[in-house]
């Protein structure tokens, strides 16, 4: 060992079933008893509206999703709060344009109101055509690669036709980039008339003679503020102004506007950086890791089958169980076993057990054990603020048991606090989670990509899944990336639904072809 970095070890086979099985592992079980989401579809099906629209909104505290929006606006709706209705559903389109429930029920909602809206001109709505998140990540590809052409042209000293029309391109990115930024800051200043009907005043005092009144759902462009009032632009081009309890805004400040921003601020550099050879330098993967989880967070106990196997042989069978400890950690309890034909040539029995926090998904402490027939191997992992500390003993006692190892990095996870982060997160297309994970006796980056949606059948049933490409790198003693020697490539599939499950894993390894799936699964929480 060099310095106080592992270097990238052989997986042994607890970390392998592991590796496959929390690959797949629900993360939906690990928040609370039942997630606010879930409590609140339940209410809305029960037509408790009041309830549901009180849990959407908890379920919304931490950030906007357009689904839990929409269904905000739908529990609005059925309250005759048209004016929360509406703003909910444009919400919604704010993140996901063309979401079809929510374009249908704000249209509806429009109707219903008399809802009077702001003129839009045409390159506003074309602008608009994509979200904030899309439009980023559209403007920074393109950015991107024609930045890197154009750096690969100036470093070979090839300043023609392609090397200037590379130029152009970062250019016309940058300009979209920047137009994209105005639109979303001119429509921070839009609002929402949310009260039945908002009178408006020609000054800033209920004593004034009310001019007009605009109904519920109306749009308004806030020009100033003044005490309880906001003077606003109206549909049609009068002014006026209305109490600031009758309007919000549509766009939240800081959850919003922030990430087409920083695009704006990167494009102007990337122009820059595209006549220089510095564009060649690679980004430091520590500055790629994720540390913010998502939304997905709710816990309720289960216990899960899964089977494991090997070019086309059912190898190996799993039970997990996930419980929330009395000091209100999350808990996953996982033993495992070899059956069969594989169990006469290779006898290993398996026991982990982790935890972790459960709103960071930070992990505190992993304890496993491997039996095999003539030796036992127990691997313990405290994971501290600076990175995580591993022990190891066997039975009988092996006299050349190392040191504890160290890794210090500190945002790293164990396999099962790695895939509740995973799965806590949106997950939409072309997202790409990288996380530092620890799975017992050395460090690695997983990188979990989603490439689409698939139906699947598993454990007897047809499910809507989110499919991802997991890749795995070994870290070195220099935190330097090196090809992960056994492990090739794997495909893993999760429940598109609130609880997330992870229903089947395929991965190409050393020794072939190794694949995971769902037996079966008891929310109910016994063994």
């Amino acid at each position: 060992m060099k310095g106080n970095v592992q270097r990238p070890a052989r997986c042994g086979a607890m970390a392998m079933l592991r590796l496959l099985f929390v690959v797949l592992f629900s993360a939906r079980a690990f928040a609370g008893p039942d997630g606010d989401f879930a409590v609140a579809n339940r209410a809305f099906t029960e037509g408790d509206f009041s309830a549901a629209l009180r849990a959407y909104e908890r379920s919304l505290t931490a950030e906007l999703h357009a689904n839990a929006l929409c269904n905000l606006g739908n529990a609005c709706f059925r309250l005759g709060k048209l004016g929360a209705a509406a703003l909910s559903y444009e919400r919604a389109l704010a993140l996901h344009p063309r979401l079809p429930d929510a374009v249908a029920n704000l249209r509806l909602t429009r109707e219903k109101s008399g809802a009077r809206l702001l003129d839009q001109p045409w390159w506003e709505k074309a602008l608009t055509w994509f979200s904030a998140s899309t439009a980023t990540k559209i403007t920074l590809g393109t950015a991107w690669f024609f930045t890197l052409v154009a750096a690969s042209l100036a470093w070979r000293r090839k300043y023609g036709a392609a090397f200037f029309g590379s130029v152009c391109g970062v250019l016309i990115a940058a300009g979209y980039g920047a137009a994209i930024y105005w639109v979303t800051a001119d429509r921070g200043t839009i609002a929402i008339v949310i009260a039945e009907r908002a009178a408006v005043h020609p000054e800033p005092a209920e004593h004034s003679k009310s001019a007009e009144s605009l109904p519920g759902g109306s749009q308004v462009r806030v020009l100033g503020e003044s005490g309880g009032w906001r003077y606003c632009r109206l549909p049609g081009g009068g002014r006026g102004w209305v109490t600031a309890s009758a309007v919000e805004f549509l766009l939240p400040r800081g959850k919003m506007t922030g990430r087409i921003g920083a695009a704006g601020l990167v494009l102007p550099s990337l122009a820059l950086v595209a006549l220089t050879p510095a564009a060649a330098r690679t980004v430091d993967w520590r500055d790629e890791i994720w540390k913010k989880p998502g939304a997905f967070m709710a816990l309720r106990p289960a216990v899960f089958h899964y089977a494991f196997g090997w070019s086309g042989i059912t190898a190996a069978e799993a039970e997990v169980s996930s419980t929330l400890s009395p000091e209100g950690l999350c808990v996953l309890d996982f033993s495992a076993r070899t059956t069969g034909l594989a169990r006469t040539m290779w006898k290993m029995d398996a026991k982990a057990v982790s935890s972790c926090e459960p709103a960071t998904f930070r992990p505190v402490k992993l304890t496993q054990t491997e039996k095999y027939k003539k030796k036992a191997v127990t691997t313990e992992v405290d994971f501290l603020a600076e990175g995580p500390v591993q022990r190891r003993s066997q039975e009988p006692p092996d006299t050349s048991a190392s040191a504890p190892r160290r890794f210090r990095f500190p945002h790293v996870h164990d396999l099962n606090s790695a895939v509740l982060f995973i799965r806590s997160q949106a997950l939409a297309q072309g997202d790409s989670v990288k996380l530092c994970v620890y799975p017992g006796r050395a460090p690695y980056l997983a990188t979990a990509t989603v490439i689409g949606r698939e139906r699947l059948t598993v454990a007897g049933r047809e499910w809507d899944t989110i499919k991802c490409d997991v890749q795995l790198s070994g870290i070195g003693d220099d935190f330097t990336l090196v090809p992960h020697k056994k492990f090739k490539k794997a495909s893993a599939w999760i429940s598109d639904d609130g609880d997330r499950l992870l229903l089947k894993v395929s991965a190409e390894v050393q020794v072939g072809s190794v694949w995971a799936e769902l037996q079966n699964v008891d929310f109910s929480g016994k063994k």
